[in-house]
């Protein structure tokens, strides 16, 4: 698979990349909805939100803090 365009020096690329993701659906409905499915995801991930995936990987609980 190839990389994603870069964000930055390829910013009209990576806007078509990621409005590809969406198919037919319409952007502003897809963010409209965006926080109920947010709140969906962490709800349904209950306390294997607070699991780090891998030992080398980062959590984003871990904001903030410094680790080893």
């Amino acid at each position: 698979m190839a990389a994603p365009p870069d964000p930055v020096k390829e910013a009209r690329e990576y806007q078509r990349f990621i409005l590809a993701k969406l198919g037919d659906d319409d952007p502003a409905e897809v963010q409209t909805g965006a926080p109920s499915a947010l709140r969906e995801l962490i709800r349904d991930a209950g306390d294997g939100l607070r699991i780090r995936p891998r030992p080398t990987e980062w959590s984003v609980l871990e904001t903030g803090r410094t680790h080893a």
